[in-house]
C-alpha cells in the first residue's frame, strides 16, 4: 500500500502545486501558528516528514534560522522536485533531502523540531508512529503537525447517505485521538481545529483535483466498485443543479511539546503542582482544606498545624520548609538540597514512603494519563 501512495504522489509532483489550493493555504496558517511556538525550541536539527513540493519547507527554512534541516518524503519525485527548488532559492541553508517513510523513523532524541504538514492522515499505524516522532525529539522539543481529519468531505458523505451508497473516502484521523496519543506520551498539546471550504465548478472537478495531487489512492481494504464513483458523481451533480459545489475539509494544527528530562519534571512538579498541597488536608490532619491558598502559604500553614514551627510565609519557601522540618525533628533543614529533594527526603524520613511531590492520591494509571495536557481552540471557517 505504501508503494502505491508513494508512486501516486510521485506521478503528480509536477501538477501538485496547481491543484493543491487547500494544502497551500493550510501551510500558510500552519506556519503562522508555528511562529508562536518556535522561540523556545532546543538548538538542534529540524526534521520534516512529508515535504511534498515544499509548501511548509520554505517557511520552515526562514523560521528556524541556521539549524540543519533533514527534509523527507515517501515519494521520490517530490523529494527531487522540492530539493531542486529549495537549493536554488536557499543556497546558504543547511539541509539534506531524503526519501523516507515517516513511520519507520529510527532516530531518538535527535531533533529540536519535528514538522509534518498534511501527511499523518496517510499513516497506517498512527499511535506507534506518533510516539516514535515524540521519541525523535530532544527534551523540550516541539512536534508540529497539520492534517486533514475525520469530518472532512461532509458534502460527499451526505450524498452517499441520501442515495444509500457507500462512502468511499479514506478514513481520516480524529483530532481528539491524535491529541490524546500525544498527551499519553507526556506532551503538552495545543490543537487548533476548524473547517476549510473550497469551491469547485462541479463534483467531477473535485474528484479530478484529488487525482491531480496524487491523493486518489484508496486505503480501504475492500475492493471498490469501479462504477461507484460514477454513480456518486451523477447523484451529486443532479443535487447541485448546475451550481458550483462547496467541499469542506476538517483541518487540525497540533503543537506538542515534549517534556523535559525527568529531574527537571520532578523539580517543576513541586513548584507548580497539578493539585495544591492542601488538596486533602483534613484527611491528613493538616487543618482546614483550602485549594485557594498560594502554595507557600499552604505549606507553611500545614506545617504549623502539625507543630512543625511557625509557618512563616515571610521566609523564602525553601527556608520556610527547611526551618519547619528542622523544628519538627526532621534533621537539619538543609537548603543545599534542591527543594523537591528536601521535601521528598523529609516525607520519606517521616514514614510517608518515597518522596512524592504532587500531593494527590491518584493511582499510577491515572497519573500516567495526566502527565501531559491538552488545550483545544477552534478557528473560523476559511473559504477558498
Amino acid at each position: 500500500m505504501k508503494e502505491k501512495v508513494a508512486a501516486a504522489f510521485s506521478a503528480k509532483a509536477h501538477t501538485y502545486n496547481e491543484h493543491a489550493r487547500v494544502q497551500r493555504r493550510a501551510s500558510e496558517i500552519f506556519l503562522d501558528y508555528l511562529k508562536d511556538f518556535s522561540g523556545n525550541m532546543p538548538e538542534a536539527p529540524v526534521l520534516e516528514i512529508g515535504c511534498g513540493t515544499g509548501f511548509v519547507t520554505r517557511g520552515l527554512l526562514t523560521l528556524s534560522g541556521e539549524r540543519h534541516h533533514l527534509i523527507t518524503d515517501i515519494a521520490p519525485a517530490m523529494v527531487e522536485l522540492c530539493g531542486a527548488d529549495l537549493r536554488r532559492d536557499f543556497p546558504e541553508a543547511s539541509m539534506d533531502f531524503s526519501v523516507m517513510d515517516g513511520e519507520v523513523l529510527q532516530k531518538k532524541s535527535s531533533f529540536g523540531l519535528v514538522v509534518s504538514g498534511f501527511t499523518i492522515q496517510w499513516f497506517t499505524n498512527l499511535a506507534s508512529s506518533l510516539e516514535a516522532l515524540v521519541e525523535a525529539l530532544l527534551p523540550g522539543g516541539l512536534l508540529a503537525l497539520s492534517f486533514q481529519g475525520d469530518g472532512s468531505f461532509a458534502e460527499w458523505k451526505n450524498i452517499c447517505d441520501k442515495e444509500n451508497l457507500p462512502f468511499s473516502a479514506n478514513p481520516l484521523p480524529d483530532g481528539a485521538t491524535v491529541a490524546q496519543i500525544l498527551q499519553r506520551a507526556g506532551c503538552h498539546v495545543k490543537i487548533f481545529s476548524g473547517r476549510m471550504v473550497e469551491s469547485y465548478p462541479s463534483p467531477k472537478h473535485f474528484f479530478r483535483s484529488l487525482g491531480a495531487i496524487g491523493a486518489g489512492t484508496s486505503l480501504l481494504k475492500e475492493q471498490r466498485d469501479p462504477m461507484l464513483l460514477s454513480r456518486i458523481m451523477k447523484s451529486w451533480t443532479r443535487a447541485c443543479g448546475g451550481r458550483p459545489v462547496e467541499v469542506s475539509y476538517r483541518v487540525h494544527f497540533v503543537f506538542a511539546v515534549k517534556p523535559e528530562d525527568e529531574l527537571a519534571t520532578r523539580n517543576k512538579s513541586i513548584l507548580y503542582p497539578p493539585f495544591p498541597l492542601a488538596e486533602t488536608p483534613e484527611a491528613r490532619g493538616l487543618g482546614e482544606e483550602s485549594a485557594d491558598r498560594p502554595f507557600p502559604v499552604a505549606v507553611a500553614e500545614a506545617l504549623e498545624a502539625r507543630g512543625r514551627g511557625e509557618g512563616s510565609t515571610d521566609l523564602p519557601l525553601p527556608l520556610a520548609v527547611a526551618e519547619a522540618l528542622e523544628a519538627g525533628g526532621r534533621g537539619e533543614g538543609s537548603t543545599d538540597l534542591p527543594l523537591p529533594l528536601a521535601v521528598a527526603e523529609a516525607l520519606e524520613a517521616g514514614g510517608r514512603g518515597e518522596g512524592t511531590f504532587s500531593g494527590n492520591n491518584q493511582s499510577e494509571e491515572q497519573s500516567e494519563e495526566s502527565k501531559g495536557y491538552i488545550e483545544w481552540q477552534t478557528f473560523p471557517d476559511v473559504f477558498l
